[in-house]
């Protein structure tokens, strides 16, 4: 509500404060109050720019009718034993999901990073047809799909947020014993 070109900057002799004055019309009160050396303008070059967050708000708008907190979530859940993918509204409402184990993979292979890129893609597909093309995408989860499947879906769709939600223990139940191969 301030315009930057009205700001000027004074330093008093007395004090060394510096008084921001913001009214070019009340500059001869301020001379007539304070005994002043240096004036000097502040021109918008010499005000510091605050650069725009790289990371999307709840207002962001990415089209004229649709803001973030309203687009459609993906959500990739990897498994040491198996990725699953699903597709929901922005009120976590499932409209279509697909996991390795029914694209095919059968045992141990469901747990591949290429079965969770092949299951993410498949989800990509469904949801093309579906007529959705931007989305948020919420990973949970270590499993070996996980980088795979969110560079297949990045490929296909529109990804505008990817947000990690594996949930982490602050000291909860005893974990399991590390495996010795």
């Amino acid at each position: 509500f301030f315009n930057i070109d009205s700001i000027i900057m004074f330093s008093t002799s007395a004090t060394g404060k510096i008084v921001t004055w913001f009214q070019k019309n009340n500059l001869n009160k301020l001379f007539t109050t304070f005994n002043i050396l240096n004036v000097k303008a502040v021109t918008p070059k010499d005000v510091p720019v605050k650069k725009k967050s790289k990371f999307p708000t709840s207002n962001l708008v990415t089209k004229p009718e649709t803001e973030f907190s309203d687009l459609p979530i993906v959500i990739v859940k990897a498994t040491y034993n198996n990725t699953l993918c699903y597709l929901t509204d922005h009120k976590g409402i499932t409209a279509t999901w697909t996991s390795a184990g029914i694209e095919g993979f059968k045992n141990s292979k469901r747990g591949t990073n290429y079965a969770g890129k092949v299951a993410a893609e498949s989800l990509a597909k469904k949801a093309n047809d579906l007529g959705v093309n931007k989305v948020r995408l919420k990973v949970r989860g270590m499993g070996p799909g996980r980088m795979d499947a969110v560079k297949a879906l990045a490929s296909i769709l529109d990804v505008v947020s990817i947000t990690d939600t594996t949930p982490i223990p602050h000291n909860g139940p005893r974990p399991k014993k590390q495996r010795r191969l």
